[in-house]
């Protein structure tokens, strides 16, 4: 457990049990905001032992997910192949005869 204004260490519990965590965290009744990862044991134990405290996603696992949320986001609006558009007639045939090259080289 970490102070957040301090950022020192508290204590290190030895447990992720839910009861356990609510036993420790009682001996501190002053507490107002908890913040946690997103461990449903750790909910369990602040809500047993501070039902009226506030709940705050801790920052590493709050930034991890809004990636993984926007890595999802981004994939579904972009297509898969973006077709960039030739603009001379040499860069359409070296295109041309690039792509016969990678087809005859697949057929053989």
């Amino acid at each position: 457990m970490i102070d957040i204004n301090t950022r020192c260490i508290v204590d290190i519990l030895d447990s992720r049990d839910a009861k356990d965590v609510a036993t420790w965290l009682k001996a501190y009744a002053n507490l107002k905001v908890i913040v946690r990862d997103g461990s449903i044991s750790f909910k369990a134990a602040i809500d047993i032992s501070h039902p009226k405290a506030i709940q705050v996603n801790d920052r590493f696992h709050m930034l991890k997910n809004l990636i993984k949320a926007l890595k999802k986001a981004i994939q579904r609006l972009i297509v898969g192949r973006i077709e960039i558009p030739l603009t001379s007639e040499e860069a359409k045939q070296r295109y041309m005869y690039l792509t016969e090259l990678t087809r005859k080289r697949k057929n053989t």
